[in-house]
């Protein structure tokens, strides 16, 4: 169909409307930052958690202070306690070795006096003698060491080790005839154990005096078996 010079268009047809459309809100939990606000503020603005105080004794209480004195008190008893008893064994095995040596020096003194009374042979009788005055000489020195230590040796210690065996090889010695060679042999015998003896207790001897005592032993008890 053919339009006319008169016809005209429509002139809203395709016009947009004039009202704006409304703007879509934002969830509030979606609002936009401020435009100076920092975007890492939840960072740098974190709430800080206070540090624990350390326990300190001078913030203590009284009595944790005392509980911590005495404590240390009693560790520091135990301590000497326990070392005391420490030292007071080591002297008492040490008085106990010294009182078995003067024993054992007991029983060469009894053999020594045996033989100066029954050899022949004035040469073992000397060497009897020279025994038994050298060895009654260093259990003197040694019982008074003993006593300064408050150490009493008593006549049952002293004679421990009396062997009547040696009486009765003497006694058949004699009806052997043979008096003097036995003797002589068993004093010598005697004398090798004892120098053997004193050279352990030196070993185990801390006690410079005690030391001093026991040379001085062994030093007399090699010279008789010279």
């Amino acid at each position: 169909m053919l339009m006319g010079p008169e016809y005209q268009l429509p002139q809203n047809r395709f016009r947009p409307p004039d009202k704006k459309p409304e703007p879509i809100p934002i969830p509030q939990h979606h609002q936009p930052l401020a435009p100076d606000a920092n975007p890492y503020g939840f960072i740098t603005n974190a709430p800080h958690q206070s540090k624990r105080a350390r326990p300190n004794i001078k913030n203590g209480s009284l009595r944790s202070r005392l509980l911590l004195i005495v404590g240390g008190g009693l560790v520091l008893i135990i301590l000497i306690i326990v070392f005391s008893n420490i030292l007071n064994g080591s002297k008492r095995a040490n008085s106990t070795l010294l009182t078995s040596l003067a024993a054992e020096q007991q029983e060469i003194i009894r053999i020594a006096a045996l033989g100066s009374a029954s050899v022949t042979d004035p040469s073992v009788g000397a060497f009897a003698t020279t025994a038994k005055s050298s060895v009654t000489s260093d259990q003197a020195s040694l019982i008074a060491y003993l006593k300064t230590k408050n150490v009493r040796v008593t006549n049952a210690e002293i004679n421990i080790q009396k062997d009547t065996s040696t009486d009765k090889a003497f006694d058949n010695a004699k009806a052997n005839n043979n008096y003097d060679a036995v003797f002589s042999a068993k004093l010598k015998s005697s004398l090798t154990t004892y120098v053997k003896d004193i050279k352990k207790n030196y070993s185990r001897a801390s006690n410079p005096t005690s030391k001093k005592l026991l040379s001085d032993s062994y030093n007399s008890a090699t010279q008789l078996l010279k």
